[in-house]
């Protein structure tokens, strides 16, 4: 069973993100023995689809993992979730997010860490957003991430939806925190569109329909 992580990031990152988002592929390459493909958004305006759906379309691993470029879960949820994915289609190693403060995330990527100082703890994750691992034929039913959403919010949502609705629920056992680095939030994007928001109802609308999801995936 092969295993690929592709990591989407910014066409004019700022030198922090930068820096997290490598810290995090080698994180992947040397701690969980994974390769990494980060992918590029073609466009200043972010969009997560626009940015991975080539590198997990182009991919020809049994199981994709798709991870954003500021977080980690530890090995052992990781690997519990790949082997549900396996089973299942698709799962998440997390079920909550802690971020990390600044000062804890300098350390951590000058190799000196100690206590993680937390900016916020806790809080529910979002399914479909974070870490998602699915098996190729899954990705291809639900078509990646879909393009349209421009900017922050809307896309990780409604690819949850996606999945639950064509493949299945989320794993109900995930007991490991996801792990956020600090860096500075957007210049731009940090609230979604009217367009985005108009997309993300149509996805609502489409929870628990196959049809009208299987629909909407279509449209791109």
């Amino acid at each position: 069973m092969s295993i690929e992580v592709v990591i989407g990031h910014g066409l004019a990152d700022d030198p922090v993100r930068v820096q997290v988002r490598e810290w995090i592929a080698e994180h992947y390459r040397t701690v969980h023995n994974l390769p990494v493909t980060l992918a590029q958004c073609p466009t200043v305006e972010w969009s997560k689809g626009a940015a991975v759906n080539s590198a997990i379309e182009a991919s020809t691993a049994n199981i994709i993992i798709l991870a954003d470029a500021d977080s980690w879960v530890d090995p052992d949820p990781l690997q519990r979730a790949i082997d549900h994915a396996r089973r299942e289609g698709w799962a998440m190693p997390h079920s909550t997010v802690n971020r990390i403060g600044r000062q804890s995330t300098a350390d951590i990527l000058a190799g000196r860490e100690g206590r993680r100082q937390m900016e916020r703890g806790g809080y529910p994750a979002l399914p479909g957003g974070g870490i998602v691992i699915a098996r190729k034929d899954v990705w291809d039913t639900v078509r990646g991430v879909d393009p349209r959403f421009v900017g922050w919010g809307g896309e990780d949502h409604a690819l949850g939806l996606a999945m639950r609705t064509l493949v299945g629920p989320v794993n109900a056992r995930r007991i490991s925190p996801l792990w956020h680095l600090w860096h500075p939030p957007a210049a731009q994007c940090r609230t979604p569109s009217q367009a985005s928001r108009d997309l993300d109802a149509r996805y609502r609308v489409a929870r628990d329909e196959h049809e009208l999801m299987t629909d909407l995936v279509k449209e791109w």
